[in-house]
C-alpha cells in the first residue's frame, strides 16, 4: 500500500446514524485484534486488556457531535461530545491500541472544530489519567477538565490550537497515492 502526507489528520464529522453503524463495525473489528496464545504472557495480557477496554467503550456514550479518525476506509478512533452552553463533555474517546496518537489528534480536532466551547470535560479511568494530564487536563473531583487557553500543554499556531508536543508535526500519513 502506498502512503501520502496530509496537512491535517484524517478526521471527519460523523452523523448520528453513521455513528451507530461505525461504532458497531469498530466493536467487531477491535475484537478481531485479540491475541491468541499463552494467557500468562504479560505482553498478551496487556494487549488483550487494552483491546477489551477499547471494545467496552464502544458500548457507552452517545453525544451530540461525533468525529472519526480514519485510516483509509477503516475507522481507528472515535470521539463523541455532548455540548452544553460553552462546555463540551467527552462521552466517548476510543482509538485502536495500535494507532498511537489517534486519541490526542481527536481531542485536538474537537477543540478546533468546536470553537464555541471554552472547556472540555470528561471522566477518566485511573489508568488513562496520565494520558489526559499530558494533554493539559486537570483533575476536578472525579472529572478532568481542559481549558486550552490556560494550559501549557497547548499552543496557538496559525490560528489553530495545537498540542504543544505536536507543534513541529507538519503532516499525517494516510493511505493513498503519493
Amino acid at each position: 500500500m502506498t502512503q501520502r502526507w496530509l496537512a491535517r489528520p484524517p478526521i471527519r464529522p460523523i452523523g448520528q446514524s453513521e455513528f451507530h453503524r461505525l461504532r458497531a463495525a469498530f466493536r467487531h473489528e477491535i475484537g478481531l485484534w485479540r491475541c491468541q496464545g499463552d494467557e500468562n504472557d504479560p505482553h498478551i495480557k496487556v494487549w488483550n486488556y487494552r483491546i477489551g477496554s477499547t471494545r467496552f467503550l464502544t458500548h457507552i456514550g452517545l453525544g451530540d457531535v461525533h468525529f472519526g479518525y480514519f485510516f483509509g476506509e477503516s475507522m481507528v478512533g472515535l470521539i463523541s461530545i455532548t455540548l452544553s452552553a460553552d462546555i463540551g463533555t467527552v462521552e466517548t474517546l476510543m482509538s485502536h491500541p495500535g494507532q498511537q496518537g489517534a486519541g490526542s489528534m481527536l481531542i485536538e480536532h474537537a477543540v478546533n472544530a468546536l470553537p464555541s466551547i471554552r472547556m472540555l470535560k470528561l471522566v477518566s479511568l485511573d489508568a488513562s489519567r496520565g494520558f489526559y494530564e499530558r494533554l493539559g487536563f486537570v483533575r476536578a473531583g472525579r472529572a478532568m477538565e481542559l481549558d486550552v487557553t490556560r494550559s501549557d500543554a497547548w499552543q496557538r499556531v496559525d490560528g489553530r490550537w495545537r498540542i504543544a508536543a505536536y507543534v513541529n508535526l507538519r503532516g499525517y500519513l494516510a493511505p493513498g497515492r503519493l
